[in-house]
């Protein structure tokens, strides 16, 4: 049944590692060839695919390994607690860097900054029937008026209201390349959660992993280095 159950997951893997491969060179080729660049909307949504890939990239390679070991017997070996609550720990560090990474790339290219307003609230209904809102920004670079709208959206109350002035910061060579204020400050809180779940669960799941005695023994020596020291 487990050897069963590792074939499926190979499968499936494997179907989403080449989805992954073909969407990430997809969005490569969009990225680095010249006349695609000419389409600034189109490098943008490459350049979301890309990330959206690298979000998805380790629970792949998580699906593996565990195929792997369904398939081997391994796990008939290993501490699953603590291999869950460590791959959950990484995975939420991974998201935590991913965010920190793609905001410090955004902080890098958009260094003039301007004042908009929120003009209206865009509506998006998932297929469980929740609505989530998301601010839009008019603001105005050099004569010419822009749309911007956050990638980060909330109850209707939640986000910013329509009227209210925002700080924008843009690209000065391509102003339409911006983030509001709102949604630098939701890229930090989202960082600051991903890395306070994660760095703790991997923490515990190493706990876990180790043997009682070796916990004692790290005690004794600590109580031990503190008696000489005192």
């Amino acid at each position: 049944m487990n050897i069963f159950a590792g074939c499926i997951l190979l499968v499936i893997a494997s179907v989403f590692a080449y989805v992954i491969w073909q969407i990430s060179r997809s969005a490569s080729h969009t990225i680095n060839d010249d006349i695609a660049r000419a389409d600034e909307d189109n490098v943008e949504s490459a350049k979301e695919d890309q990330r959206m890939m690298r979000i998805l990239l380790p629970i792949v390679i998580a699906m593996f390994v565990l195929a792997i070991l369904l398939l081997t017997g391994a796990y008939a070996h290993l501490n699953m607690v603590s291999i869950g609550v460590t791959a959950g720990g990484v995975l939420f560090t991974y998201l935590g860097i991913i965010f920190r990474t793609s905001a410090s790339k955004k902080n890098a290219r958009c260094t003039s900054r301007c004042t908009g307003q929120v003009i209206r609230q865009n509506e998006n209904e998932d297929s469980e029937g929740h609505t989530s809102y998301y601010a839009v920004y008019s603001y105005t670079v050099n004569g010419n008026e822009y749309e911007l709208v956050d990638s980060y959206g909330g109850g209707e109350r939640a986000i910013p209201q329509v009227g209210t002035s925002m700080e924008i910061f843009y690209d000065p060579v391509s102003p339409k390349v911006a983030y509001s204020a709102y949604e630098g400050k939701q890229s930090k809180v989202f960082t600051i959660w991903f890395l306070a779940f994660g760095i703790p669960m991997i923490v515990i799941g190493i706990a876990i992993a180790m043997p009682w005695y070796m916990w004692a023994f790290r005690i004794r020596s600590f109580f031990w280095m503190l008696r000489t020291i005192f």
